[in-house]
């Protein structure tokens, strides 16, 4: 299946293509372009354009394109505007993401909520994440991971106490070895894709059933109602996660994933919420909804590496 998507991962249509082969990129590290003669004889400055940075980032598994530097989300489908919100998110040195996650599930006759806070934290290559799952039923068990995103692999390690009732004002994070050490493949198939992902699902032509995009004010929000069926499974990846975090038995079977992406005028991504219904199965089968809201931060103050600075960076 991945070889599948990333043959068509780079590019989010022909569009993009024409975009991306005529260089009409917006980023960070510039690329000068030739001089040119004007009348008058005076000598036009030279363009440049964008390239991205060289800090590791595995290729994406759904579409990805760098911006195009004139024009609006309104000139371009929503499924070429997520390609450009990803490639803006690509081009930026530094962000933070707050998450929010809710899950009901009805197991027999027992409702069970769960409720997961996380954060991602990115500064010039340097990517920390954190996942905290409470739940009060052993159903959908509470665990906290913290993460470093490297070259070589991810780092994983827990909280100092496995009482998550010590977590209620925060979670203090162990000081030993990490609880796993792994590679690339090895995390995609325990945790699922690369943390600098825009979001947590698969989103090509492939996986996309529906697909609009609508101008809010100086804002955009593309919505994308995403298909779950077998070898076109926008959730193929986000389902290795939910088994790892909810210690599953097996992958959930999901019913339907609706993904609203909202960003500015020039494809920075602003917001990421999702509505989900599928059965999970843990010791029994349980219907259940989710919903989720992601929201990113470009203030360099609001990034916090004080993990990678006092723990990862001396274990990577």
């Amino acid at each position: 299946m991945r070889k599948k998507r990333r043959s068509i991962a780079l590019l989010a249509s022909a569009a993009v293509a024409a975009v991306c082969l005529a260089g009409a990129l917006t980023g960070c590290a510039p690329v000068a372009a030739g001089p040119e003669d004007v009348p008058g004889g005076t000598t036009r400055p030279e363009e440049t354009l964008p390239t991205l940075p060289d800090w590791y980032r595995p290729e994406s598994v759904s579409v990805f394109s760098l911006p195009p530097q004139e024009g609006t989300p309104a000139d371009y489908t929503a499924l070429e505007n997520y390609a450009y919100a990803a490639g803006k998110l690509a081009l930026c040195s530094a962000y933070h993401v707050d998450s929010l996650s809710t899950a009901s599930a009805k197991v027999l006759f027992i409702n069970v909520e769960q409720t997961v806070r996380g954060t991602k934290d990115f500064k010039e290559g340097v990517l920390v994440t954190s996942t905290v799952s409470t739940s009060s039923s052993a159903l959908a068990p509470s665990k906290a991971v913290q993460k470093y995103y490297g070259e070589d692999g991810v780092i994983v390690r827990g909280p100092a106490s496995d009482d998550a009732a010590d977590w209620e004002s925060g979670v203090e994070w162990a000081e030993g070895e990490p609880l796993e050490v792994l590679d690339t493949a090895a995390a995609e198939a325990r945790y699922g894709v690369w943390a600098g992902e825009l979001t947590d699902f698969v989103v090509t032509e492939d996986t996309v059933l529906s697909a609009d995009v609508q101008a809010e004010g100086d804002e955009f929000v593309l919505t994308f109602d995403l298909c779950v069926e077998e070898g076109s499974d926008a959730a193929f990846y986000y389902k290795k996660q939910m088994v790892t975090m909810g210690d599953l038995d097996e992958e959930p079977a999901f019913t339907s994933i609706r993904l609203t992406v909202r960003i500015a005028a020039d494809w920075t991504p602003l917001s990421v919420t999702t509505e989900e219904v599928y059965t999970s199965k843990k010791f029994v089968n349980a219907n259940c909804t989710g919903s989720s809201t992601v929201t990113f931060s470009y203030d360099e103050a609001a990034v916090d590496l004080s993990a990678y600075e006092n723990y990862f960076r001396a274990r990577a």
